[in-house]
């Protein structure tokens, strides 16, 4: 199973979680994903620069439209070459993301 680190909605917290369930993914899913506990006061962006080990990072969002603090996220992400998906938990939606989206 690949890692992947969560970034929770309002940017509190984060949470590392493995999953199979990710990788085929390649638009508009429904899943809902376990991610365990999360930790909050840690910098998402120092962690997915500092984590050489992650397989994507997944950002949570309670709203439809990803706001600049996660659009910053979103590039930091995308540089490091890494996959992306956007995920609405109360939905049990999620998106992967790409350089064109």
């Amino acid at each position: 199973m690949s890692e992947y680190l969560y970034i929770a909605p309002r940017l509190d917290g984060i949470a590392l979680f493995s999953s199979d369930a990710l990788s085929e993914t390649t638009e508009r899913h429904k899943v809902l994903l376990d991610v365990g506990t999360v930790t909050g006061g840690v910098d998402p962006v120092r962690e997915i620069e500092r984590r050489t080990d992650l397989a994507g990072v997944v950002i949570g969002l309670t709203t439809g439209v990803p706001d600049r603090a996660r659009l910053q996220i979103a590039g930091a992400v995308l540089r490091r070459g890494l996959r992306l998906w956007i995920y609405w938990p109360n939905e049990e939606a999620i998106r992967c993301v790409g350089r064109e989206r």
